[in-house]
């Protein structure tokens, strides 16, 4: 990810779609991808296991098998608790391809609809890109079937959930939260109160206060200390540093604070949880 949660997909010059198998990304232990937004759509399928995804205020709980579409520009985060079952992959559509294929896809909002006779065949395509990708190594020429497949699933988005209006109300809360999740992304590491991003965003405290736990799914004392603790977990398990270290470079001022809530997360001290971890 660039930009703080802004992340930037790079696509090789014959993808027209980004495919990550969850086998690699989720395959072992709990596994967060924190809320971020990219200009790509977003499909993910699951297969086995037990996630949960956030998108844009709404949460989604899968068990053993769903599909999951995030619109451009969507904030939205991914769970996958701790399973050795998870499978399925993710994809993300390039946007300038499609611009390519309809002008109007700014003014689109994409619903899926399991109700609709196309939806099983887009599981049976993303069962059909997740299969191509996973024999890449035997044929030279898979990303020509990948891109044959892809556009079979532009092609059903486009025809049967497209919708040109509904997005339009979600898409403004989607842009006031980029920016307040921009905010604490770009300053978790200080000392930030809820009423200093009240008073940026032109918020009274108490409706902040609400709106922030209507939207997000979680509170903004709750939300900043997840946000620490990630960021913690990350220099814990990619350095040597001291905890006490780690605690003030994630934002903790109170080193009995962040140890009460790590074990909270993480169900051990961060001594501990450092030392299972390096044994894997």
């Amino acid at each position: 990810m660039e930009k703080g949660n802004y992340e930037i997909i790079r696509f090789l010059d014959w993808e027209i779609v980004k495919l990550i198998p969850h086998v690699d990304k989720y395959a072992t232990g709990k596994k967060t991808v924190f809320r971020h937004w990219h200009t790509g759509i977003e499909i993910l399928y699951f297969v086995g296991g037990n996630s949960e995804v956030w998108i844009n205020g709404k949460t989604i709980h899968i068990q053993e098998e769903g599909i999951v579409l995030v619109n451009s520009n969507e904030p939205h985060q991914i769970i996958c608790y701790e399973t050795k079952q998870a499978k399925g992959c993710t994809i993300i559509i390039s946007y300038e391809y499609l611009k390519t294929l309809y002008k109007k896809v700014d003014q689109c909002y994409f619903v899926l609809d399991e109700q609709h006779p196309s939806f099983e065949k887009l599981k049976w395509y993303m069962k059909g890109l997740l299969s191509v990708y996973q024999r890449r190594s035997r044929n030279e020429f898979y990303h020509i079937k990948l891109n044959n497949i892809a556009n079979e699933i532009i092609y059903l988005l486009l025809k049967d959930f497209r919708n040109e209006n509904e997005g339009m109300k979600t898409q403004r809360y989607a842009e006031r939260y980029r920016l307040i999740i921009q905010f604490i992304e770009d300053h978790y590491r200080e000392n930030i109160k809820m009423q200093q991003l009240a008073d940026k965003f032109h918020f009274s405290k108490e409706y902040f206060s609400r709106s922030f736990k209507k939207y997000m799914g979680i509170n903004f004392k709750d939300y900043l200390t997840k946000r620490r603790l990630l960021e913690a977990e990350k220099i814990l398990l990619m350095t040597d540093k001291q905890i006490s270290e780690i605690a003030l470079e994630s934002g903790f001022t109170d080193i009995k604070v962040f140890y009460a809530a790590f074990k909270k997360e993480y169900k051990s001290t961060p001594n501990e949880y450092r030392k299972k971890k390096s044994i894997k």
